[in-house]
């Protein structure tokens, strides 16, 4: 590439120095629009849940701490158990949403406390995807009744209750 220097630059016509200029800015334009489109293809990440620190589950003794010990820790539970009153499960969970596509989970944690009949903790049970049950989302919309009448069926509908 070669340097001009300013009176190099100044004996050549004014449209060429004007072409020069129109390049150079349609260049930088496309280079920042090409960064802004790239920056915008980054799939999104969010965390779901009750996200629990290692060092809240070294405090948590089985045998030794009760269900107050554990609300005091960790906090209100993700949910307990429906028929099982005596285990609290903490739900955590990674989301990914590509650019365009349906959420999907990366990393799910589950955290299962059992306790005794006197509230005393006696596991601490950690389930991930391995040792999870996968569940099947359908993308299947259900059908409803009305949802598939055009515009002309659905005035002369209205047209015709209001008759009634």
């Amino acid at each position: 590439m070669t340097r001009f220097s300013f009176e190099e630059f100044a004996k050549q016509p004014k449209n060429q120095r004007q072409k020069n200029a129109l390049s150079t800015g349609k260049a930088t334009i496309y280079v920042l629009l090409l960064a802004a489109v790239m920056t915008a293809c980054a799939p999104r990440l969010s965390s779901h849940g009750h996200m629990i620190d290692p060092m809240e589950l070294e405090q948590i003794i089985p045998g030794e701490s009760n269900r107050d010990d554990v609300l005091d820790i960790l906090g209100n539970p993700s949910f307990s158990g429906a028929f099982n009153e005596d285990k609290y499960y903490y739900v955590s969970q990674m989301m990914e949403e590509p650019v365009g596509g349906y959420k999907t989970s990366i990393k799910r944690t589950i955290f299962v406390m059992s306790f005794d009949e006197n509230d005393i903790l006696q596991t601490i049970d950690i389930r991930d995807e391995a040792t999870g049950i996968n569940v099947i989302t359908l993308d299947a919309k259900t059908p409803t009744p009305g949802d598939n009448f055009g515009v002309l069926e659905q005035i002369f509908g209205n047209l015709r209750r209001a008759s009634e």
